[in-house]
């Protein structure tokens, strides 16, 4: 249960999608991990109450923002989640609101850096999550991503896809990268994680 009553049911993940990945970062020693969008913060605080403690946990979203915190919870929400992380938990954690795409933000993440992995989950349009790949990348040596599974058996609608930039950019990444698919019996999320070579 996250510090503010919300239980596994309501993460914008499918469960088993983020035990496998749980599973990943645990195997692959991850203490260092970096969140671009979090909405109301779920997954960051999932992954990060199975992270060791003293990982470093940096998360990044725009209040407000079509992909971002809009449900009136605000940035107080964000704040209660890092509080439990770090009380409850004992990781440190940081918390950046701006736009990813933002010359100010890239820094202040890449001042907090390097990483272990950088999990991509804000805008998913396609020249943004593409900008995305490319200024925080090279911060990492695993960049996960969210909702690569756009397949017609997901339900996923034409006029829905041409705003999903994802599934397309994650198709050209695995090919050059190694690479691993976390997609549920439940499809229609999905997450890809690659490996930079970093």
């Amino acid at each position: 249960m996250t510090p503010l009553g919300f239980r596994d049911r309501h993460l914008p993940q499918r469960a088993d999608e983020l035990d496998a990945l749980a599973a990943l970062i645990a195997a692959e020693g991850v203490t260092r991990y970096c969140e671009i969008g979090l909405q109301r913060g779920l997954t960051l605080h999932w992954l990060g109450c199975r992270m060791k403690p003293g990982s470093l946990l940096v998360g990044v979203d725009l209040p407000g923002a079509e992909w971002g915190l809009k449900d009136g919870s605000g940035p107080g929400w964000l704040a209660a989640v890092a509080a439990d992380l770090r009380a409850a938990h004992g990781q440190r954690v940081e918390i950046i609101l701006g736009d990813s795409h933002a010359a100010a933000t890239i820094a202040a993440v890449a001042a907090l850096g390097p990483y272990d992995l950088v999990f991509i989950d804000a805008d998913h349009r396609p020249a943004a999550v593409r900008a995305d790949w490319r200024d925080y990348a090279p911060l990492a040596r695993m960049v996960a991503f969210h909702d690569i599974d756009t397949s017609a058996e997901a339900g996923i609608t034409p006029r829905k896809l041409a705003k999903y930039g994802v599934a397309a950019l994650w198709a050209e990444i695995r090919l050059r990268h190694r690479s691993v698919e976390f997609v549920g019996a439940e499809r229609g999320m999905g997450i890809g994680v690659a490996w930079t070579g970093r």
